[in-house]
């Protein structure tokens, strides 16, 4: 009886590890000017959260190929183009360091002067590295 105590309270204690370090990882907030979100940006490389290139998820065994250009207008206006579509203008939000567009949300997780890396907010939470026109 003892031993299945502790193998109760080891899995109680494992979900909530596990609970507690997903919750951290989301909710991490990056303090950023949102001005040097404005201007253009084209990704360069998406990958799996872990780094993988998407090849062992995608369903053909190819690579991730996902294109995604974003103009930042202003403070909530902003054009994107996904997979060379043609540009749509749109509106979005910023709170902390979400960014909502539409029914979609992105994670920043690094921006820099010229570099910005966005996580996904669903499937499979892919981060999408982006480098600002000059």
């Amino acid at each position: 009886m003892k031993s299945k105590m502790n193998k109760k309270n080891l899995s109680l204690l494992v979900i909530t590890l596990f609970q507690t370090i997903t919750f951290n990882v989301y909710s991490q907030k990056i303090n950023f000017n949102s001005n040097i979100l404005i201007g253009k940006w084209d990704s360069y490389k998406v990958t799996t959260i872990e780094g993988g290139d998407g090849k062992d998820v995608t369903f053909d065994g190819k690579p991730f190929n996902k294109k995604l250009m974003i103009d930042f207008i202003d403070a909530n206006k902003m054009s994107i183009s996904i997979n060379n579509s043609e540009r749509v203008k749109i509106s979005y939000q910023i709170k902390d360091s979400i960014i909502k567009i539409n029914h979609y949300e992105y994670k920043i997780k690094l921006i820099k002067q010229n570099q910005l890396v966005l996580l996904e907010n669903w499937l499979l939470g892919n981060l999408i590295y982006l480098r600002k026109e000059e």
